[in-house]
C-alpha cells in the first residue's frame, strides 16, 4: 500500500508544491499524509476538503478513485486477512446462510447532531408515481425458502466499529460497508456466492452508464449491475413509524412551493434516475432501508425495513438546530421506542431483515437479466411524448457549440433502448474517468464521443466539462483539423452533464494508431500540438492516448482521405490539399498559455517547449526543424482571439478552415529524419506512463540501454493485438479502436 502523499503525487502533472494545499485540507479532516491509504480515504468526498480550487479538487478526486480501484482489485470488500478478522472484531455464528439472513442485524448507529443536506439544483425527471410494492415481502420469502434450512454453518467476523457515532455520510458509508454489505457477502460464500458488494470503480459495467451510486451489488460471473445502493443519513431521509414512503412522497410533491427543495423528493428522484438501465435499487440510511423497482415512469417501493430494531426520526438539523428541547424530546422518544421493542420480545419472526431484503433484491435482478425483454422496452421514458421509453429513432439533432443545450438520452444516443439485455441497447463505451464515462453517440448526424458526468455527485464533473468547453472555444480555428470538433455541451435528462466531440480514429497508444507509418504519424502529431500552442493553449497531459488518427471525412464535397495510406485524392477541379492526419484531444487539464505562465511563474516559451520535449521523448522522434515559430504563442498574441489564431495558421475563415499542417512533408519530400542519437537527454519526469497507474508514484526515468526500443515502440511492446476493443463506427466506414480519452484516475 502507498501513503496518501504518494497517491496524490502519482496524479499526472502534480508536484510536492502543487499538492501542499490538498495535504493541508486533508489534515483538517484528520488525514495524515504519511498514513497508508485505506477504505476511509477511498470513501472521502473531494468537496469535503475546504478551500481547494477546482483543479485541486480534481486531483484529490483522482487519487481517491484510484485508491478505490486498487481496494476493489485487492477484494477489500470481499474478504480481509485472517489476522484482521481475529483482531478487533466480533464473530457471529449461524447454523446456515438462511439462518444468517433471517436473524443478522448490524449494530445500531447513532447519528451526531450535525447539519446534513441533499444535492440540490438537479432538474431531473421525477417518477409519475411512487407506489407501494405490495408483493415485496411475499416475493422475498419465496426466494429465501429456496435456500436450504441446514447447510454449512456460517461464521461472520465483523470488524469493531471504527466510529462510535456517525457524523456525516462518509462515516456512514464506511460503517454500512463493514457491518452490512461485507457480512452479507461473506455469509453467502459457501451457499449462493453469485454477487459482490463494492464501490463502483471508474469504468462502465454491464448495465451501468454515468450513474455513480455509493455502492453496487454486482454479479461475479458477468460483472452485471444488479442493485444500485444510495446512502443517506436519517437527517436527510427518514420515514417514521406509522407512515410510508409513497404517502410522504405524494404529500411532498403536492406542496409545489417547497417540493423542489424537499429532501424526500430529491432522494427518490436521484434513485429513480439511477434505475434508468437496471431497475433495482436501494436507499439505505443509518436507521432503515427501502428496496425499489422502476417500471417505466412508476417507482415501486417496499415497506420500511429497520436496520436494527426500530426507526426513530431525529431532531431537526440545520442552522440553530437541534435545540436543547428538541434533543430532549428525541432522547425521550428513543427511550420509549427501545422499551416498546424490548416489551414485544424484539423483532417479529415474520419481518424481513436488511440483509434478507438486499439478498432477495439481488436475486430478483439476477432473474431479470435472464428474461427476454418484451417489445424492446427499456427503462428510459424521455421521449417527447412522455410515454413508453421505446427506442424510437429521432431526427439527428444539431446543437449550438457556444451555449449550453438541454438534451435527452434519446437525442444523444438515437436508436438505443437502454436495455442491457438487448444487443446494441446500451451505447458502446469509449472510455472512462473518475468523474464519469465516455459513450459513443451521434450529434447532428455525426458519430460523437459523448462525455457524461453524474450531477447528483456534486459540481466537480460539470465544472470540468465546462472548462473543457471553454478551451474548445479557444481552439475553434483548428477544430476538425488538429483537434476534434466540439458538437455540443449541456445537460442530459436533467441529472447528467455532457460534452460531445467528433468521434475520431484509433489512438497512438494502440497498434492501429501507427497504420500510416512512423515518420508521417510523428510529424502529424507535432503538427497537432503546435497548432494547439499557436491558439495560446497548453494541453497539460501529453500522452499517446490523447493523439488519435483523424477519421476519414464523411462523403461529400472535399477530398477523400485514406488514413491507412496517408494519401488524399482531390475532388475534380480542385487543387490537392493535404489534411492533418493526427488530432490532439482531451483538454480537461488544458490552460491558456498566459494563465499557466502567470500561475507557474515561467516564461510562456518554456512551457510550450516543455510540452514539445515531452512529445519528442514519447515518440522517440526528432522533428527535422522547429515546426512553427513559437514567438506568437509565447507572447499570448493568439490566446484571446480565435481570429488571430486562424490568421496565424493560415485559415481563411469559415466553419472548418482548410489548413496546411506544418511539418507534414510535401509531395516528393523526405518525410523527416530520426535524430534520437543526436538529441539532448530526455526531460526529467516525462516517463509517459498512464495517470495513476496502480496509483504508484511516478517512476524515475532510467537511461535507455543501447539497442533497446524506446518511446512509442516500447509502449507498444507486450501485446500482439491492441489492448482496446474495436467499436463499429455509427456512420459506417472503418472500425476505429476505442477512443482513448484521458482518464483522470
Amino acid at each position: 500500500m502507498v501513503t496518501i502523499r504518494e497517491a496524490l503525487l502519482s496524479v499526472v502533472g502534480e508536484s510536492a508544491a502543487s499538492i501542499q494545499p490538498i495535504v493541508e485540507a486533508l489534515a483538517e479532516l484528520g488525514f495524515d499524509e504519511h498514513e497508508q491509504v485505506g477504505t476511509a480515504f477511498s470513501l472521502l468526498e473531494a468537496d469535503q476538503a475546504a478551500g481547494l480550487t477546482v483543479r485541486q479538487q480534481l486531483t484529490l478526486k483522482a487519487a481517491i478513485q484510484a485508491v478505490a480501484v486498487d481496494l476493489g482489485a485487492r477484494s477489500a470488500t470481499r474478504a480481509v486477512s485472517e489476522s484482521e478478522l481475529i483482531t478487533g472484531s466480533i464473530t457471529y455464528s449461524f447454523t446456515s446462510a438462511r439462518d444468517f439472513l433471517r436473524n443478522y442485524e448490524p449494530r445500531r448507529l447513532e447519528l451526531l447532531p450535525s447539519a446534513s443536506s441533499q444535492t440540490m439544483g438537479v432538474k431531473c425527471q421525477v417518477p409519475s408515481a411512487v407506489e407501494p410494492w405490495h408483493t415485496f415481502d411475499t416475493d422475498c420469502w419465496a426466494l429465501l425458502r429456496v435456500l436450504p434450512e441446514g447447510g454449512p454453518p456460517v461464521k461472520v467476523a465483523v470488524r469493531a466499529p471504527k466510529f462510535a457515532t456517525v457524523s456525516n455520510e462518509n462515516n456512514l458509508q464506511f460503517e454500512l460497508l463493514t457491518h452490512l454489505l461485507q457480512p452479507l457477502e461473506l455469509a453467502l460464500t459457501e451457499t449462493d456466492d453469485f454477487f459482490q458488494a463494492l464501490s463502483p470503480a471508474p469504468g462502465v459495467k454491464k448495465g451501468m452508464t454515468s450513474a455513480r451510486s455509493d455502492f453496487v451489488l454486482q454479479s461475479r460471473a458477468n460483472n452485471e449491475l444488479l442493485v444500485a445502493i444510495e446512502v443517506k443519513t436519517s437527517a436527510v431521509f427518514c420515514v417514521p413509524k406509522g407512515s410510508n414512503l409513497p404517502d410522504m412522497y405524494a404529500a411532498a410533491v403536492k406542496d409545489t412551493k417547497n417540493s423542489k427543495n424537499n429532501n424526500i423528493v430529491k432522494c427518490v428522484s436521484q434513485l429513480f434516475s439511477y434505475l434508468d438501465v437496471v431497475p433495482f435499487g436501494v436507499v439505505v440510511t443509518d436507521q432503515q432501508l427501502f428496496c425499489m423497482r422502476r417500471e417505466g415512469t412508476v417507482l415501486l417501493c417496499s415497506p420500511s425495513i429497520p436496520l436494527a430494531g426500530y426507526v426513530l426520526c431525529l431532531a431537526k438539523r440545520g442552522r440553530g438546530h437541534p435545540r436543547a428541547a428538541e434533543l430532549q424530546e428525541a432522547s425521550s422518544a428513543a427511550t420509549a421506542a427501545r422499551k416498546e421493542l424490548e416489551a414485544s420480545g424484539g423483532r417479529s419472526a415474520d419481518s424481513l431483515t436488511a440483509v434478507a431484503a438486499l439478498y432477495s433484491l439481488a436475486k430478483m435482478s439476477q432473474r431479470w437479466w435472464t428474461q427476454q425483454p418484451s417489445g424492446g422496452v427499456g427503462q428510459h421514458s424521455n421521449s417527447s411524448d412522455g410515454g413508453g421509453g421505446t427506442a424510437a429513432s429521432k431526427p439527428a439533432t444539431l446543437l449550438p457549440t457556444d451555449a449550453e443545450s438541454e438534451c435527452t438520452s434519446s437525442q444523444l444516443f438515437p436508436g438505443r433502448s437502454f436495455d442491457p439485455r438487448v444487443p446494441g441497447g446500451v451505447p458502446p463505451s469509449l472510455g472512462s474517468a473518475c468523474l464519469g464515462v465516455v459513450l459513443q453517440g451521434a450529434v447532428g448526424g455525426r458519430a460523437a464521443a459523448v462525455k457524461l458526468v453524474d450531477l447528483w455527485r456534486g459540481p466537480e464533473g460539470k465544472e470540468a466539462l465546462q472548462h473543457e468547453a471553454r478551451i474548445y472555444q479557444l481552439l475553434r480555428p483548428v477544430q476538425g483539423t488538429h483537434v476534434p470538433e466540439l458538437l455540443g455541451f449541456g445537460t442530459c435528462d436533467g441529472w447528467q452533464y455532457f460534452l460531445a466531440t467528433s468521434l475520431e480514429g484509433p489512438a497512438l497508444s494502440s497498434e492501429e494508431g501507427w497504420a500510416l507509418g512512423e515518420e508521417v504519424t510523428c510529424a502529424a502529431a507535432f503538427a497537432a500540438l503546435d497548432a494547439v500552442h499557436r491558439c495560446g493553449v497548453l494541453h497539460g497531459d501529453i500522452a499517446l492516448r490523447n493523439f488519435v488518427l483523424a477519421a476519414p471525412p464523411a462523403g461529400g464535397g472535399g477530398g477523400k482521405q485514406d488514413w491507412r495510406s496517408g494519401s488524399q485524392e482531390a475532388s475534380s477541379g480542385q487543387q490537392a490539399q493535404r489534411q492533418p492526419l493526427v488530432l490532439l484531444l482531451d483538454f480537461g487539464l488544458a490552460q491558456s498559455v498566459a494563465e499557466a505562465a502567470e500561475e507557474q511563474g515561467e516564461e510562456p516559451a518554456e512551457l510550450i517547449g516543455r510540452e514539445r520535449m515531452e512529445l519528442r521523448d514519447l515518440l522517440d522522434w526528432e522533428p527535422p526543424s522547429s515546426l512553427l515559430p513559437l514567438a506568437a504563442a509565447a507572447s499570448g498574441t493568439y490566446a484571446s482571439s480565435g481570429a488571430g489564431a486562424a490568421a496565424a495558421l493560415g485559415g481563411g475563415g469559415g466553419d472548418r478552415p482548410q489548413l496546411q499542417p506544418p511539418g507534414l512533408p510535401s509531395p516528393g519530400e523526405a518525410p523527416g529524419r530520426s535524430a534520437a542519437a543526436s538529441r539532448p537527454g530526455s526531460p526529467a519526469g516525462s516517463d509517459g506512463a498512464g495517470p495513476l497507474s496502480a496509483f504508484l508514484p511516478p517512476r524515475p526515468l532510467q537511461p535507455r540501454p543501447h539497442g533497446r526500443p524506446g518511446g512509442w515502440r516500447q509502449q507498444q511492446q507486450g501485446f500482439a493485438r491492441p489492448r482496446t476493443s474495436l467499436a463499429p463506427r455509427v456512420d459506417g466506414g472503418f472500425r476505429a479502436s476505442r477512443l482513448s480519452l484521458r482518464r483522470l484516475t
